[in-house]
């Protein structure tokens, strides 16, 4: 999987889980601190995220970033 792909995953993925929970992209974004642009462009794989981004966005949907395996 090239890193286009694995962005656009991990949009989508972003993308379940705050629509599971609920809240809109403007939400989100202002309990991460980053502008709803920003998340749009994260959960359409267009934006390569940082560590940190990707921390705040876990934590503020309550889950845990964690290493899996692949298949």
């Amino acid at each position: 999987m090239d890193a286009q792909q694995e962005r656009l995953r991990i949009g989508q993925r972003i993308r379940e889980e705050r629509e599971k929970r609920g809240l809109s992209q403007n939400e989100l974004s202002e309990l991460i601190g980053i502008g709803a642009n920003n998340l749009s462009r994260i959960e359409l794989g267009k934006f390569n995220i940082g560590a940190d981004t990707l921390h705040k966005i876990a934590e503020a949907l309550n889950l845990r970033l964690d290493f899996m395996p692949i298949g």
